[in-house]
């Protein structure tokens, strides 16, 4: 399972599916391509792209973390632990902070940081953990960096679930 932080009032933009781009153009095949969104009726394309033949992406960044990911980076920058919830424009500057300080206070993160690991389970399956380094808790937070400063600059809320 996952979480995905998101603006969902970003705008969203259509391009081809590179699996799908039978028939168009080569000058389109690289760009983007500004479209309507695709008519539900249309059944060429293929399991990337869901059939639409174009897939609509977001023009915010977009955060997704495992589940105990999200909810370490949450513990460490002061969000509630939830499964869903709201950053409103008013709490940005205040979620900022918390990243820039958990980015900047390396204890802040220690506790995050786990060694790989094996474990044998109750019915003798073996569950590998493959750990958390320092690196990766700074990626995940200067990718939700990123969407806030995107957040804060287009005055929209970010949501997660």
């Amino acid at each position: 399972m996952s979480i995905t932080f998101s603006c969902p009032d970003a705008p969203r933009h259509y391009r081809v599916c590179r699996e799908c781009m039978v028939g168009l153009p080569v000058d389109d095949i690289d760009g983007w391509i500004e479209r309507q969104p695709f008519d539900v009726q249309q059944q060429w394309g293929c399991d990337e792209c869901g059939f639409m033949a174009g897939i609509s992406e977001s023009e915010a960044p977009e955060c997704n973390f495992a589940n105990g990911n999200a909810d370490d980076v949450m513990r460490m920058i002061g969000l509630p632990v939830d499964c869903c919830g709201t950053i409103t424009v008013s709490q940005i500057p205040a979620v900022a902070r918390g990243i820039m300080r958990a980015k900047n206070i390396s204890s802040m993160r220690f506790s995050y940081t786990s060694d790989p690991h094996e474990e044998i389970g109750a019915a003798g399956c073996h569950v590998l953990h493959f750990g958390t380094t320092d690196a990766s808790i700074l990626r995940r937070l200067n990718q939700l960096d990123a969407l806030l400063a995107y957040a804060a600059k287009h005055h929209q809320d970010i949501v997660w679930g």
